[in-house]
Order: C-alpha cells, then sequence, then structure tokens
C-alpha cells in the first residue's frame, strides 16, 4: 500500500503486508495505522525515562501499565 497525499509530488509512506489479497482497503489502512498509537507510546516511554521497560511484561511496572493500556482501548 502505498501513501501519497495529493498536495505531494512523490508518495511519503509505504507499506508492506501479509494479509489476504482479497482483504479490503479499509482493512488494510486499519492495520497499517493502528501501529501509530503503539509507536507514540513507545517515544513516550523514552521521554520519561521508561524505554528500558518495554517489550516485558506489562505487571513488572505499574507507571508502564497506563500507557500500554491506552493503546489497546
Amino acid at each position: 500500500m502505498i501513501e501519497w497525499p495529493e498536495a505531494e509530488s512523490v508518495p511519503t509512506k509505504y507499506y508492506l503486508s501479509t494479509l489476504k489479497q482479497q482483504t479490503s482497503l479499509r482493512k488494510l489502512v486499519y492495520a497499517a495505522k493502528g501501529r501509530w498509537p503503539i509507536e507514540r507510546d513507545y517515544e513516550e516511554l523514552q521521554d520519561i525515562g521508561l524505554g528500558h521497560w518495554t517489550g516485558r511484561v506489562i505487571g513488572q511496572n505499574p507507571a508502564v501499565a497506563p500507557l500500554i493500556a491506552r493503546s489497546c482501548s
């Protein structure tokens, strides 16, 4: 999938997918854009000094749980 805004002269983003060929465009966009909140949470963890907790069990640090839970809702 390629993201090419009308105001741009070239595409701005490219997405690869392993979803079935019959997957609708709506589902492809949902899957591609669904990573944004997770990536933002990762950046916030880095900003507040909790980056070393990424990828670990949520229960190990109560400060991380609200950030990750937000991305799941």
